[in-house]
């Protein structure tokens, strides 16, 4: 969205696009090079303004901020717990917990 104001005779433009999150949406301003970033490629920049790769800020976003065990089931397949309090997590907590902590069945909390 871009939101034109004028103050004292100029004409300023104000940018602002609403990134997915794993809780809905955030509201960003960003400068005039942001948005020119932002409409070439939006998942890219929302990945990058995140601290995540594509692929990480897609499944973060997907999953509701839902952090999974890193545990292996019997069969050898990925745990599909959802790490104690792994809910709704911020970007960065869930890079840093996401794959890398246990669920209780796997002797984590």
């Amino acid at each position: 969205m871009t939101i034109t104001t004028i103050n004292s005779g100029r004409l300023y433009h104000i940018y602002i696009a609403n990134l997915t999150t794993a809780w809905g949406g955030q509201d960003v301003h960003l400068t005039e090079q942001q948005a020119l970033e932002y409409v070439h490629d939006p998942d890219g920049f929302a990945a990058k303004h995140f601290g995540l790769t594509r692929e990480e800020y897609h499944e973060w976003a997907e999953s509701y901020g839902k952090a999974l065990c890193g545990g292996k089931t019997s069969v050898g397949k990925p745990c599909g717990n959802t790490l104690t309090r792994g809910c709704q997590l911020n970007a960065q907590t869930w890079k840093a917990r996401h794959r890398s902590e246990y669920c209780k069945v796997h002797g984590g909390e």
